[in-house]
């Protein structure tokens, strides 16, 4: 009689198994990332990492690319950070030799020194720090500056069971605040991820806060192009605007793609037809009948009843 018995494969075909998952793991994230990297824009928002001026330690810092020549693009680093004062970042866009070149010195009238630009505050240009756009240095945003917000970098990054499992546990924490008075449906907004951001609307998340550099949730949708995400705040109250006080996000705003656009118009349009039926709700109640015979009043009922 045969020997039915399951042989299990040996602990090194276990391993290998296991190494071979992780490698592919990580050959995938390098080209996720590498894709993400050589579709850098202007407007567009990244963590960047600095090393502190005349010390050993360093810091992550959310910065917006402001400009570029196709060439050069330049970094506005979008909060005041307790390092030396920064001004901006600039970075060469020409692969092989992706950089980017930190400033420390803010321009000002009353700066105690002057160089070439005029008078700042700060370190002068031999400080300067130069950061390889391909290096681990130059990261999505929030991958590195919202870590310790449990709430905000999963609506970011993680799964939507990891998401559920901190709102189950500390609810409280739906309108966590970063450093930058992000959200985490304002992160899940930015990053397109329209599943957390059903999920944190069904749990009654605050839609309209608006971060340390003037941005909705509906306006971080906007500006990176979501507009199933935008319609989806739209129809929950969120309240659209083409207003930043940021120039450089202004103008992405004043530039949206035309399917942002027209979900904006289409529902602009529909409170507008919502309002008239509204208004002939109340006139059918308050007039007489006999006002409205060239109306069907019976298909008018129905489309109000339907739609108000």
């Amino acid at each position: 009689m045969g020997n039915n018995q399951v042989t299990e494969p040996p602990q090194q075909i276990l391993q290998e198994a296991a190494q071979n998952f992780q490698e592919q793991l990580q050959i995938d994230r390098e080209q996720e990332e590498k894709k993400w990297r050589d579709q850098l824009k202007v407007s567009d928002m990244v963590d960047a990492n600095l090393d502190i001026y005349n010390t050993d330690q360093f810091c992550w810092g959310q910065a917006q690319i402001i400009k570029t020549d196709g060439i050069i693009l330049e970094l506005q680093f979008l909060y005041e950070l307790n390092i030396p004062k920064i001004i901006s970042a600039e970075f060469q866009a020409g692969s092989p030799y992706k950089a980017a070149k930190i400033g420390f010195r803010i321009y000002c009238e009353n700066g105690i020194e002057r160089d070439h630009l005029g008078k700042f505050n700060g370190q002068p240009e031999s400080a300067d720090k130069y950061i390889t756009l391909y290096s681990t240095r130059i990261k999505p945003l929030g991958s590195q500056t919202l870590k310790p917000f449990k709430v905000i970098y999963a609506a970011s990054f993680g799964t939507l069971s990891q998401l559920k499992q901190l709102i189950e546990r500390d609810g409280y924490l739906i309108n966590e605040l970063s450093n930058y008075k992000e959200t985490p449906i304002f992160m899940a907004c930015y990053h397109g991820r329209q599943e957390i951001v059903e999920y944190l609307i069904e749990k009654k998340a605050f839609i309209n806060i608006k971060t340390n550099y003037y941005l909705t949730p509906i306006q971080a949708a906007m500006i990176t192009g979501r507009e199933k995400i935008v319609k989806l705040l739209l129809e929950n109250r969120a309240q659209p605007s083409l207003e930043c006080q940021c120039y450089y996000t202004k103008q992405l705003l004043d530039n949206l793609k035309p399917e942002v656009t027209q979900v904006i118009f289409e529902h602009h349009e529909w409170k507008i037809v919502k309002q008239d039926l509204v208004a002939i709700d109340k006139i059918l109640k308050e007039k007489p009948a006999n006002q409205f015979q060239k109306i069907n009043q019976n298909i008018m009922r129905k489309i109000i009843n339907e739609y108000i």
